[in-house]
This record gives C-alpha cells, sequence and structure tokens, in this order.
C-alpha cells in the first residue's frame, strides 16, 4: 500500500535511503499518535499550533514528538522522550499522515500571506522557509521561489489569508527538481522528522 504521493518519494529520496511507506506503516501498527500541544516553553508567536505526539505502544511511557512552530520558519522539531507532564493530547489519529493533516490545518493564519513588488512586478508572498520564499508571478500567474533579501526591504500589502491558502496546496514549484506543492514540501519535511524516530526503534530493517 502507498501512503506517500511519488512527487515526495521522489523529493525525500535525496535525504534519506529508507522506504517511507514501509515506515509509514510500521509507525502505525508501533506507535499512538496525536496531536496536542507539547509544552517545552518555546518562544514562538504562533499560538494555537499543532504539535504531534508519539508514544510507544508497548511501552506508553516513552513520549516523543514533532514540535511545530513558525520561529526562524522551521516548522518542524522532532523531541525525543518528552516527559508526561509536558504533554497535552488533544485528538488521536490513525497514522503519520492524518496526523500531519492536522498540523497543517493549524498552520492557516499564520503563514506569509502579502503582495509586494519586485523590481516593478507585482508578486503575491504564500509562504517562507528560512531564506527562501515561495510566490506567484502575478503577471503571468507563474510559480517563482525568491530569496528571501530580495524582499527583506519591500512594502509588503497584506493579503487575505484564503487568497494564499489555496495556492498552498494547489501551485507547484520546482523544488531541487521535483515539482512540489507547499504543502507536499512540508510533508516531506515533516516525514524527515518522523523518519528520526523510525530509526530509533529501526522499523525500516523490519519490513515484511
Amino acid at each position: 500500500m502507498s501512503f506517500v504521493d511519488q512527487d515526495v518519494k521522489q523529493y525525500l529520496s535525496q535525504f534519506i535511503t529508507i522506504d517511507i511507506d514501509t515506515s509509514v506503516r510500521k509507525g502505525m501498527e508501533n506507535f499512538i499518535h496525536a496531536v496536542g500541544t507539547i509544552n517545552n516553553n518555546v518562544d514562538d508567536k504562533g499560538k494555537g499550533l499543532m504539535d504531534t505526539i508519539l508514544i510507544n505502544v508497548e511501552n506508553q511511557a516513552i513520549i516523543s514528538g514533532i514540535k511545530t512552530y513558525t520561529r526562524k520558519h522551521y516548522y518542524f522539531d522532532f523531541m525525543w522522550a518528552i516527559p508526561r507532564d509536558m504533554v497535552l493530547i488533544i485528538d488521536e489519529k490513525p497514522g503519520v499522515i492524518d496526523t500531519f493533516e492536522s498540523v497543517f490545518k493549524s498552520l492557516y493564519g499564520h503563514l506569509i500571506c502579502a503582495e509586494v513588488n519586485v523590481q516593478k512586478k507585482p508578486f503575491k508572498l504564500i509562504f517562507e522557509h528560512g531564506s527562501t520564499v515561495f510566490s506567484i508571478d502575478l503577471t503571468t500567474n507563474m510559480p517563482q521561489i525568491l530569496h528571501k533579501y530580495t524582499i527583506l526591504s519591500k512594502k509588503k500589502h497584506e493579503l487575505d489569508v484564503e487568497e494564499c491558502w489555496k495556492d498552498l496546496t494547489e501551485t507547484k514549484f520546482l523544488i531541487l527538481g521535483t515539482r512540489l506543492t507547499v504543502k507536499q514540501f512540508l510533508l516531506a519535511k515533516y516525514l524527515m522528522e518522523y523518519v528520526k524516530l523510525v530509526k530509533i526503534y529501526h522499523l525500516d530493517l523490519k519490513k515484511r
């Protein structure tokens, strides 16, 4: 069974060698997946973001997770051996893909959505990741990746969130040779953090 689409797999193959579908399936068998809050005093303006909580089925005292934040536009950070009193579970999910869907939805309203002029051309800014800005050239309606310093000192006109949310799931950008939407790109980054847990338990070595 395939859990992850081919474009995300192609992108991930540049960074990991394990089979991601096997990892997702093994994770469903070995962990309780949930969304909630991991309180580790991370200073982040993104209140309301969903964190990922991962509990070992055989030993439920062992809790790991993936912290979600917008600080520095890094978004996901794997956490190992979290004390139970630092975790608040809101909702359980059947697996990591469903968990990601809830995490992604919680980003609504926390991402950049603005119009800016670059060299007298209007661009819609929809997502930032590190020094990279995902944008749409409003003259040609074509996706374009800009360097953050290109827009750093530019005056930005804030847009309604709905103006950008659809673009996150439909507009494809060429990223390291693979065409991905922002949502697919975020899923790939999220799964890279999840794979850290898979490797700790060597789940990828237990294929059936």
